[in-house]
C-alpha cells in the first residue's frame, strides 16, 4: 500500500486549517504546522485547545505507522502528557515508531512550540485494520 502523505493529511477534518506539513523520516515522521486563533481555547486566548493538540499527536502517530507499516491503522489507546501550553503560532514535532508489528504498533509523538520547547507528548497504541 503506497500512501500519498500530504494529500491524506489535508483530508483529515480534525487537523484541517493547521497547514500541517508531514514528511516521512527514518524513525517515523516529522511535521510542522501553524495554529491560528480558531484553534485557541477561547476567543481571546493565545493557547491552542488541548483537543487540537491531541488530534495533532494522534494524526502524526497514526500516519507514521501507516507510511512505515504500509497498512491502515486505528488508534486503540492514547495517553497524553501536557507539559506546557502550546501557543497559537508555529508548531513542530515528530512521531517515532517504538514497535511496529503485524497487528499492533506503538508510537510516541511530541509537539513543540515556536521556541522548540516541548508542549505535549503522547504514547499511541494502534491496531491494524
Amino acid at each position: 500500500m503506497r500512501l500519498e502523505l500530504q494529500p491524506t493529511v489535508e483530508r483529515i477534518p480534525a487537523v484541517r486549517g493547521l497547514d500541517l506539513q508531514m514528511e516521512r523520516s527514518e524513525a517515523g515522521l516529522t511535521f510542522t504546522g501553524q495554529a491560528s486563533a480558531e484553534h485557541a481555547n477561547a476567543d481571546d486566548s493565545a493557547v491552542v485547545h488541548g483537543g487540537v493538540v491531541g488530534s495533532i499527536l494522534d494524526t502524526a502517530a497514526t500516519l507514521a505507522a501507516v507510511v512505515h507499516g504500509e497498512r491502515l491503522w486505528a488508534t486503540a489507546t492514547m495517553s497524553i502528557a501536557f507539559v506546557r501550553a502550546a501557543a497559537v503560532g508555529p508548531l513542530s514535532g515528530e512521531a517515532v515508531i517504538v514497535n511496529l508489528g503485524r497487528t499492533r504498533a506503538l508510537v510516541r509523538s511530541e509537539l513543540r512550540g515556536e521556541d522548540g520547547r516541548l508542549c505535549a507528548e503522547a504514547t499511541v497504541s494502534l491496531s491494524a485494520l
